[in-house]
């Protein structure tokens, strides 16, 4: 209603208040003289950024965009900034830990939007609440309906909320005949169920700002399918594996006689195969021709040297000759170098933090109970 609107405003009215923010342009200086120097200078008609750049710094350096009093950390620069009018140059201030001269090239004034201009946002974020609350009130009645044992059946229906029943569904969330089965937040709730059993009472699982209930009703162990279900999915795995055998097998012994001296021409001709050359492969990059087992083959051969791989499609294989070995040279500004550096630099974070975190533990004694944790969470303790 316009009154709960109304009551919400009033209640969140800081919310919608926006603080002044100011563009500067902060220039800071070895000294006093040498900021007075630069004052007089601008004075004079010279523009701060010039006297910036002659001190080596970049535009970024120096250029604050839209920020508020509070995040400049410095008391006496802060209260300088902002006494600024805009275009405004100030004296040299001398704060904490530097002399600067501050320019005020934007000024924003703060706004306090009214109720007429926030109405839409905030009937919306009220609604939220609103539906929130009444999640938690529905929460609440199941929860009660459970302590009474009440079947999920009957607590559906009089809470109003969605019930599903699933006779049967695998780890991977496919029914006996491995049909897609559709749920709520499968993902979660499949885990959830793999780690419960028969009886258990489960707490809700919260999913977004709602929650699931769920039980197991029945355990099916694993077990083979019958040899008559499976006929046609077996035999085409058979023959699929016999391809892939015999592909591997023709591969290696070609592979053989290459390195006993047969030539590659010869090879190719007795295998009925066509020849085809493929230049600048990159080691872990794989292209439309040549796949990751196919680069893996390739390169852990040296120059000259005969590799041989299976086909993406199970049936094939070819072989390969390494015609030219190339090692590039080092380019420290190209997109190769800057991965390998930012891998470094992530791998090393990361080691620098786990030992950093594995010393205090050490030194304050504190141990995980692991069992404990994977009951809570599903999943083994991560360093």
């Amino acid at each position: 209603t316009p009154d709960d609107v109304k009551a919400g405003y009033d209640k969140y009215m800081k919310d919608y208040f926006k603080p002044e923010t100011r563009t500067l342009l902060q220039v800071s200086f070895a000294n006093a003289e040498a900021a007075a120097k630069a004052k007089a200078r601008v004075i004079a008609g010279e523009d701060l950024m010039k006297i910036a750049t002659e001190l080596g710094f970049k535009e970024s350096d120096v250029l604050l965009k839209d920020v508020t009093k509070s995040d400049l950390l410095d008391p006496k620069m802060a209260d300088a900034a902002f006494a600024l009018k805009e275009g405004e140059v100030s004296a040299p201030i001398a704060g904490g830990l530097a002399t600067a001269i501050i320019k005020a090239i934007k000024v924003t004034p703060e706004k306090q939007s009214t109720l007429e201009e926030v109405t839409p946002a905030l009937t919306k974020r009220l609604q939220l609440e609103k539906a929130k609350d009444e999640v938690q009130s529905v929460y609440a009645a199941v929860e009660d309906a459970r302590a009474q044992q009440t079947k999920f059946e009957q607590i559906a229906e009089k809470a109003g909320i969605p019930f599903q029943f699933i006779p049967a569904v695998s780890a991977a969330g496919q029914d006996k005949a491995g049909k897609d089965v559709a749920m709520p937040a499968k993902a979660e709730v499949l885990k959830a169920i793999a780690s419960s059993d028969v009886g258990v009472e489960n707490d809700a699982l919260p999913v977004g700002d709602g929650y699931v209930w769920y039980e197991v009703r029945e355990v099916i162990p694993s077990a083979l399918k019958p040899l008559d279900t499976v006929k046609d999915q077996v035999k085409a795995n058979y023959i699929a594996e016999k391809l892939r055998g015999v592909a591997a097998d023709k591969a290696k012994a070609i592979v053989e006689k290459l390195k006993g001296g047969s030539s590659f021409d010869a090879a190719a001709a007795e295998a009925k195969a066509t020849i085809s050359t493929a230049a600048g492969l990159k080691r872990n990059e794989a292209t439309a021709d040549f796949d990751g087992p196919a680069v893996a083959a390739l390169f852990s051969v040296p120059d000259k040297g005969f590799a041989w791989s299976l086909g993406g499609d199970g049936k094939t294989a070819r072989v390969m000759e390494v015609t030219k070995d190339v090692v590039p040279s080092m380019v420290a500004t190209s997109d190769t170098i800057k991965k390998l550096q930012d891998d470094s630099k992530s791998g090393l974070a990361a080691d620098i933090s786990q030992s950093y975190v594995l010393a205090l533990r050490n030194e304050a004694g504190v141990t995980i109970n692991e069992a404990l944790w994977k009951q809570n969470t599903g999943a083994a303790y991560a360093q």
